[in-house]
């Protein structure tokens, strides 16, 4: 149970420097995965209409995990005592975000791929 007050509560930290709600939050990370999907479908042709990745619900969940792991849990490994003492500013946090999410933009879950493209061209 700390562990995911510990997150909420860093999570919360990222609000406050980006001047976001919760919502706002999920919709910069949602466009951060519809990057992720526009680079993966165009390296990995799944589909001929990206929209069969965006708005695959398995894949958004798959991505929001590892959104926590490189860029949550990342950042706040490596800037979090500065970022509760006030160092950074909100172009210094969406600049970590950046970084930070690039790292997602090489990884694949191949097996969750596969079976979207195997469903998509079956149709």
């Amino acid at each position: 149970m700390g562990t995911i007050e510990k997150q909420k509560a860093f999570r919360d930290c990222l609000l406050y420097y980006l001047d976001y709600k919760p919502l706002g939050y999920e919709h910069l990370q949602w466009l951060y995965f519809e990057d992720w999907c526009d680079i993966v479908n165009k390296t990995k042709q799944i589909s001929k209409d990206v929209l069969a990745l965006k708005l695959n619900d398995h894949l958004l969940n798959w991505f929001a995990q590892q959104w926590e792991v490189y860029v949550e849990r990342d950042i706040e490994r490596y800037y979090g005592k500065a970022l509760r003492e006030g160092i950074f500013d909100r172009e210094d946090v969406e600049l970590m975000i950046h970084l930070q999410a690039e790292e997602i933009n090489h990884i694949y879950p191949k097996t969750l791929l596969q079976a979207i493209s195997k469903n998509v061209n079956d149709r």
